[in-house]
């Protein structure tokens, strides 16, 4: 494919902030590039994707040439708090609140405390974030508790959260790249997560990684049902088979 075949692709979607929140969607429509790529991961064909929305099988290849570009451009991180500059730090606590689903309260001194942040960037911009965070005992002891969980919660000291992108960026792998990297950085980590009980996406990406289930849904204080998630400790070589699943589970098998 040429310069001049790949930017006619890529001129065929657009972002603009009046529609689906400033999503990258098909030129002429309201679907997002992100619904293309993971209807294609999740087994749909191009003409599947073409009949169900009105697209012409160019804006498919549009939508994937799109998403390969986003992940090119894309620098991924990881850090710890120790080693960040004001800014990262800044930058990264920004992304949090954004996100909307943490008080402002102590948070910096709760970043500072993580074991490892994740910072990914498109073209010098930061557009998703996440990380292992260390939390307080009172914190992990009433998550387990409510969620019913019969795990050991002294073998899970770690959590993975603060996973936030940004609006024009959803749907476009960051999340599972962050993920990918901050579990690599040890791959024997037990460690802990929970997500909101409608969020299907993280869920499909926190299987992919090894994550189940543990005990029933919980409602959290600012009431929203949340659930349990864990990932045991294991073995290196448990580790690498996770992540060649992970890369596999990918690949759409049929188009």
């Amino acid at each position: 494919m040429t310069e001049q075949d790949r930017q006619r692709l890529l001129d065929r979607i657009t972002v603009d902030p009046q529609i689906q929140g400033g999503r990258p969607v098909i030129k002429g429509t309201r679907v997002p590039v992100s619904k293309v790529v993971g209807a294609l991961s999740a087994g749909a064909t191009a003409k599947e994707l073409c009949d169900d929305y009105g697209l012409q099988e160019e804006d498919v290849i549009a939508a994937l040439a799109y998403a390969a570009k986003s992940v090119k451009d894309t620098e991924i991180t990881i850090k710890k708090p120790s080693d960040c500059t004001p800014t990262e730090l800044g930058s990264f606590e920004s992304l949090v609140l954004q996100g909307g689903e943490v008080q402002q309260q102590g948070l910096q001194a709760r970043i500072q405390q993580a074991r490892l942040l994740g910072f990914a960037y498109r073209n010098s911009e930061l557009v998703s974030i996440a990380a292992v965070k260390r939390p307080t005992n009172h914190h992990s002891s009433d998550v387990f508790r409510s969620s019913g969980s019969q795990a050991s919660l002294a073998e899970f000291q770690h959590e993975y959260g603060w996973a936030f992108t940004v609006q024009s960026d959803r749907g476009l792998g960051h999340a599972t790249r962050l993920l990918d990297q901050l579990l690599a950085s040890d791959p024997t980590l037990a460690i802990w997560a929970t997500t909101r009980e409608d969020n299907v996406s993280i869920h499909q990406v926190l299987m992919r990684h090894g994550f189940a289930r543990s005990g029933t849904p919980f409602l959290s204080e600012r009431g929203r049902y949340l659930v349990l998630w864990i990932r045991p400790s294991r073995p290196v070589f448990g580790g690498l088979v996770s992540s060649i699943e992970s890369l596999v589970a990918d690949v759409p098998d049929r188009w």
